[in-house]
C-alpha cells in the first residue's frame, strides 16, 4: 500500500467520523520494538471508534510510525563512497537513517463494549545501503544506497475504558515493521 493510499484512507476515515454522530475521537502515542527492522519505534495515532455501521461498531484510525536506525546497522568506520578497487566483496544490505510511513487501522467491536479487534495496513520508507568490504584497504564501503518502500501489516487490540472520569485508550499492536507496540492516550 503506497503512502498516497494511506492519505486517501485517512481522509475517508475523517469524513466518515464527521458524518457519524455516535463516534468518539482519540489520540494515542506509544513505543515498542522488534519487527523486521529489529529496532525501537515511536508511533502517533488518531482516529474514531464507535462508528455504527448496521449491526457493527467500527474503529477507523491513521498512524505514523517512526523507526530510527541512524548509522548503527553499518559496520564501524564505513566509508560513504564506492569501493576504490576491484577487490571488494559484497557483504550485506543494511537500513540507515529513519524509517517513516503511515498505516490505516480498521477495527471491529470484539466481545464487549469498548474493545476492538484491529487490522493494520500501510507502508514505510527507509534508506537501504549496500555494503562491501575491501581486503586491500581492510575497510567497509557504502557502495550504493536506495530508498525502499516496505509494506506494513498486522493486528491489534484497542480498549477504551473510563477510569475515574478519565477516558483512556490502551492499544497493543503487532506488525511486521514495528514488532510489538503499545499505545496509550485519551478519547473524547
Amino acid at each position: 500500500m503506497s503512502l498516497r493510499w494511506i492519505a486517501v484512507l485517512a481522509v475517508l476515515s475523517i469524513v466518515i467520523g464527521i458524518n457519524s454522530n455516535t463516534y468518539a475521537g482519540y489520540l494515542a502515542v506509544g513505543a515498542g520494538s522488534g519487527g523486521e527492522g529489529e529496532q525501537e519505534n515511536v508511533s502517533i495515532e488518531t482516529g474514531e471508534f464507535g462508528i455504527d455501521l448496521g449491526d457493527m461498531e467500527l474503529l477507523l484510525a491513521v498512524g505514523f510510525p517512526i523507526i530510527p536506525y541512524g548509522d548503527q546497522n553499518l559496520p564501524d568506520d564505513t566509508v560513504e563512497s564506492e569501493c576504490p578497487n576491484d577487490d571488494c566483496v559484497e557483504k550485506d544490505s543494511e537500513y540507515k537513517g529513519t524509517e517513516m510511513g503511515g498505516y490505516v487501522k480498521l477495527g471491529f467491536r470484539f466481545y464487549t463494549d469498548n474493545l476492538f479487534l484491529n487490522f493494520i495496513g500501510g507502508a514505510t520508507v527507509v534508506t537501504e545501503s549496500d555494503i562491501v568490504y575491501s581486503d586491500a584497504t581492510e575497510r567497509y564501503y557504502e557502495e550504493s544506497s536506495d530508498t525502499v518502500t516496505n509494506p506494513l501489516y498486522g493486528i491489534g487490540l484497542g480498549f477504551f475504558p473510563e477510569i475515574m472520569d478519565w477516558q483512556l485508550v490502551f492499544m497493543l499492536d503487532y506488525d511486521n515493521r514495528r514488532g510489538a507496540t503499545g499505545l496509550i492516550g485519551f478519547y473524547w
